[in-house]
């Protein structure tokens, strides 16, 4: 029997993705089921369901008072679009009823609607405002109007020139204990 030999490498490493980790000191994943009844994206931020260890999008309903439960994650055994479901934007996504891995504590890449420099207030956006339409997403403080709330346990660790992906550290239980 002969071991197959490597022939090419690739000199460019894939970037970031949403929902992928990004350091593992101190990290704190859980797992929760996506209640919805709609696929879920991985790299946004979730409230608690009604029923223990599942999770909602956030909404106008819940807005300021949602109690932030994680934020859905990639997990390392798999790739971008090894997924159930691929969402447009080629997010990876969990479909109703699947369990999914949540932050709870630690670093990641989250999706973003906006630029952010380090020290920017993040916001999560539980109603849809015009073009913003994900729910779970954040955005910095600047321009903020309706449809937002402040995420109390987020600090933006480097620098994002626009929408699209955010690496920030969180912990929700900071957040929760504010709300």
């Amino acid at each position: 029997m002969s071991i197959p030999t490597q022939t090419s490498y690739a000199q460019i490493f894939t970037p970031a993705f949403a929902g992928m980790l990004g350091d593992y000191p101190d990290a704190r994943v859980e797992s929760a089921v996506n209640g919805e009844s709609v696929n879920v994206p991985a790299g946004i931020f979730m409230a608690e369901g009604t029923t223990d260890r599942t999770a909602k999008l956030l909404t106008a309903a819940t807005g300021a008072g949602a109690k932030l439960i994680g934020a859905v994650i990639n997990t390392f055994a798999r790739n971008p679009g090894d997924a159930d479901t691929t969402l447009s934007g080629a997010l990876d996504a969990y479909t109703p009823n699947k369990t999914m891995p949540m932050l709870t504590r630690g670093t990641f890449w989250c999706v973003s609607e906006s630029a952010f420099a380090v020290g920017d207030d993040v916001f999560v956006r539980h109603t849809i405002n015009g073009g913003l339409t994900q729910k779970g997403a954040v955005t910095s403080g600047a321009g903020v109007t309706t449809g937002c709330r402040k995420v109390t346990g987020a600090r933006v660790l480097r620098a994002s020139t626009a929408a699209g992906i955010v690496l920030l550290e969180i912990d929700v239980n900071v957040d929760r204990a504010t709300v």
